[in-house]
């Protein structure tokens, strides 16, 4: 015969056993466990340190949700008032603990007075926190006016640490490897290709980034540099690097068109991308080369425009002339115009200046500013 401490302890133990079951929804007793429980679990992260859980919960008749987060082994339940289907966690893992790398699971289940539903299954275990995606910044151009670059890298997240690395280059150096904006000491005419590295307890990143001497011919910014800008220009400006490049080939012939119409388009450096507006907008008839231009795109640059003639001057004297940039020997219309029935031209196989008839078919080279 059992004693009285034994029926006691089977008693304890079937309550024990009862509370990590599953049961039905109390509000609504036909329904089992599984049918009321959240689905679709989905987990999208947010940040280096903070994560969005979704998931479907066709039941209404609940009291709330529970997450159940387990970070390296160690579990905590988060409860959620009222019938949801998302919950951002924004510190997955403490700012004390952000220089170690944790497993971090993540499960759902609904609640309705003292019962659970059955739990989702875990989401795929994540490394948090996840490393900060590196990024070095847009690729640079130096003139000789100046031998320092300052870096524009992003920024390390807490428990990372940013690093600069100098791959190629001659005699460049750096005023400090682990700060972001960091200034490149260069060498005149000489070309650099740096990478930004970020580490954290779970990894790294790299990305690269090229800082080359502003030199005609070269590739850049969607074309090839034909012009920087110099003290004095429209568009100069003291400190920076801003300048024309070309595309790397003609756009096609056409017409100028917009014959016995002026609209009083500028020649000088500077205007050619309000020249062609002047043309798309005002003109009643094709504007064949200024559409050429605006409808050319490359490299993600769509800011194209048909070249005043002081412009289209500086693509032959910088690019063509030297045999760089693929230019015909042929005429070549500017934006700019001579009068109601022609406009400014030059002939990039004798460098000769001067106009042609509206209507006549030429070649249209796009440009844009940088």
């Amino acid at each position: 015969m059992k004693s009285p401490v034994t029926y006691f302890l089977l008693y304890c133990l079937v309550i024990l056993t009862a509370c990590e079951k599953d049961f039905n929804n109390p509000y609504d007793p036909e329904t089992p466990p599984e049918a009321w429980m959240p689905a679709n679990l989905q987990v999208e992260i947010l940040s280096t340190n903070a994560v969005k859980l979704s998931w479907e919960q066709d039941e209404t008749r609940i009291d709330g949700l529970e997450i159940i987060k387990e970070t390296s082994g160690e579990t905590e339940t988060i409860f959620l008032e009222g019938h949801r289907t998302e919950w951002t966690d924004e510190a997955v893992i403490p700012d004390s603990q952000l220089e170690e790398c944790h497993e971090v699971k993540f499960q759902v289940r609904a609640v309705a007075g003292a019962q659970r539903s059955s739990t989702t299954k875990p989401t795929d275990a994540l490394n948090m926190p996840v490393t900060t995606v590196a990024d070095a910044g847009p690729d640079q151009l130096y003139t000789a006016s100046s031998n320092l670059v300052t870096l524009s890298a992003n920024p390390v997240a807490l428990g990372e640490s940013g690093t600069w690395t100098i791959l190629s280059g001659s005699g460049g150096s750096l005023s400090d490897p682990n700060n972001p904006n960091a200034t490149l000491s260069v060498q005149p005419e000489s070309s650099y290709t740096l990478r930004w590295t970020i580490a954290g307890p779970c990894g790294q990143h790299q990305d690269d980034v090229n800082i080359d001497f502003a030199s005609p011919g070269i590739s850049a910014y969607g074309g090839i540099l034909a012009y920087i800008f110099q003290p004095g220009d429209n568009g100069y400006v003291a400190g920076e690097t801003h300048g024309l490049v070309a595309a790397s080939d003609d756009a096609g012939t056409g017409a100028w068109c917009c014959q016995l119409e002026t609209f009083g388009t500028s020649d000088i450096l500077g205007s050619g991308q309000s020249n062609t507006q002047l043309i798309l907008n005002s003109c009643s008839s094709c504007f064949q080369a200024a559409q050429l231009c605006n409808d050319y795109s490359n490299a993600g640059y769509d800011d194209w425009f048909l070249p005043s003639i002081d412009e289209l001057e500086l693509l032959y004297a910088h690019l063509a002339e030297a045999e760089m940039g693929n230019f015909e020997s042929a005429a070549y219309w500017s934006s700019s115009e001579d009068g109601a029935a022609s406009a400014k031209s030059i002939h990039f196989g004798t460098g000769q200046s001067g106009f042609s008839a509206k209507t006549t078919y030429l070649r249209v080279r796009p440009v844009r500013y940088f």
